[in-house]
């Protein structure tokens, strides 16, 4: 018999094997209770429905597996077409629960909504989605009830040691999900995880750096923060976000809040630009576009700023300078140094025209 239960999934899901003798005592969609029994005390591990059933027949005789969910995989299947106002999230999932039979237990002490109208969305995923606003975690359990509690992290400190409390460990890797195993050691190289995650991440995406946001805080919607956060920025790029409020998407390994991977950090920048066009930005105002006719770099703490385009390179700091003008201004004046023809050494006789450098540059 095998039971898989995650806090992930709403619904647990459960195989076992029956005796031929038994198969008449069982088909699908029948209501089913799985006890244990230890010290001839019974436990109820789930209750739930039989889904399918696989018979193989073999020399020895035949085998039949029996494989279903828990009672909450009702809650996962079925769409919800009410609304409710004004009644706290346990009351609106006993109305919703009641006529599957599940029972709903609410320990967390949930808050009222104002608004509860989800459209074309299942009953788990609407008491899911307002479960999240308000900090709750929801989960069904073994005997078949909806369950509602607080948050909380606590820390065991029983070792881990293979061959003794940890006979086997057996790994499921997932495209649709993912499971996450956490090792606690002296350090990362006793632990081993964390370099074989940063690894990984390096294999799929490249070469990264990774920085320590010394100082910093990642503040979680719900309410959490994270008091370090490793910053995961690109080989020959790397940035120090200043204002708070800015945004920052965090992974966080194993759930654990209590550290995270930032991969992103984003800002309003007070300059938009236009479509096709590439912007460098900082907090201080200091700004690298690349546009489509050209380049610009201002700096507007000093008012600075360097222009290039058709027109040449323009720099203006107190005062405007266009370098494609003074570049021909001083091949005038080179010209008009070699075409100089004065007889004698004295300042000659005046010409008339106004020379070239009395020109406005």
């Amino acid at each position: 018999m095998e039971i898989n239960k995650s806090i992930t999934e709403l619904a647990h899901s459960f195989s076992m094997s029956i005796s031929p003798q038994m198969a008449n005592e069982f088909k699908v969609s029948d209501k089913i209770t799985i006890d244990a029994y230890d010290h001839n005390m019974s436990h109820i591990m789930t209750v739930g429905y039989a889904d399918a059933a696989e018979y193989e027949d073999t020399v020895d005789g035949m085998r039949i597996s029996l494989s279903g969910r828990s009672v909450h995989s009702d809650l996962i299947d079925s769409e919800i077409t009410a609304s409710y106002k004004n009644l706290t999230l346990a009351t609106i999932a006993r109305k919703l629960c009641s006529p599957f039979g599940i029972d709903v237990i609410d320990s967390a002490g949930t808050k009222v909504v104002s608004d509860f109208a989800p459209l074309c969305q299942t009953i788990f995923s609407a008491l899911g989605e307002h479960a999240k606003k308000q900090n709750v975690i929801m989960v069904g359990d073994g005997l078949g009830r909806l369950l509602f509690f607080k948050k909380e992290r606590r820390v065991f400190k029983t070792p881990l040691i293979q061959g003794k409390n940890i006979l086997t460990l057996n790994r499921r890797c997932e495209f649709l999900s993912y499971k996450d195993y956490i090792v606690y050691g002296a350090d990362d190289r006793s632990a081993g995880i964390t370099s074989y995650f940063f690894h990984m991440w390096q294999k799929l995406f490249g070469v990264f750096r990774f920085k320590t946001l010394n100082g910093s805080r990642v503040n979680i919607q719900n309410g959490d923060e994270s008091r370090e956060s490793l910053h995961i920025q690109p080989f020959g790029f790397s940035s120090n976000p200043k204002d708070a409020g800015d945004k920052a998407y965090t992974l966080f390994v194993g759930g654990d809040r209590a550290s995270g991977i930032t991969f992103c950090i984003t800002a309003s920048a007070k300059q938009q630009p236009e479509p096709g066009e590439v912007m460098i930005y900082n907090a201080h105002g200091a700004t690298v576009i690349l546009k489509k006719d050209g380049i610009v770099i201002e700096d507007k703490t000093n008012s600075i700023k360097i222009k290039t385009g058709s027109d040449g390179l323009e720099i203006t700091d107190k005062e405007k300078v266009v370098f494609n003008k003074l570049v021909q201004r001083v091949k005038n004046l080179e010209q008009f140094c070699k075409t100089h023809t004065h007889a004698t050494a004295g300042v000659g006789s005046p010409s008339p025209g106004v020379p070239p450098l009395a020109e406005t540059i």
